[in-house]
């Protein structure tokens, strides 16, 4: 695949570290791994968390893992408003990773 890669304006490209050509059949993409200089997450009383959603299916209980860590600090914020607002608390912030 050589087809030029748009980006929005305003934002700066990470450099990219993998890429990998994927045909699924109905679409090829490819996949892109980069760099991240900082990774966000979101914590609850200063420590970090990961989220579940439980959900009823005809098969029984199933469950979904949604983002707790983010290279974007604006999105991990966000969360950690979204949650507070929630939960009807202010014990919800974002920190850095530690790697």
């Amino acid at each position: 695949m050589t087809a030029k890669v748009t980006r929005p304006a305003g934002r700066p490209s990470a450099p990219v570290l993998l890429t990998a050509d994927v045909d699924e059949g109905h679409a090829r993409t490819r996949l892109e791994v980069l760099e991240a200089e900082k990774m966000w997450i979101l914590l609850y009383q200063n420590r970090p968390v990961a989220l579940r959603t439980l959900y009823a299916t005809a098969q029984g209980m199933r469950f979904k893992y949604p983002r707790t860590g983010y290279n974007n600090r604006p999105h991990a914020l966000r969360l950690a408003e979204q949650l507070n607002l929630r939960f009807n608390c202010e014990d919800f912030s974002v920190g850095l990773a530690q790697c």
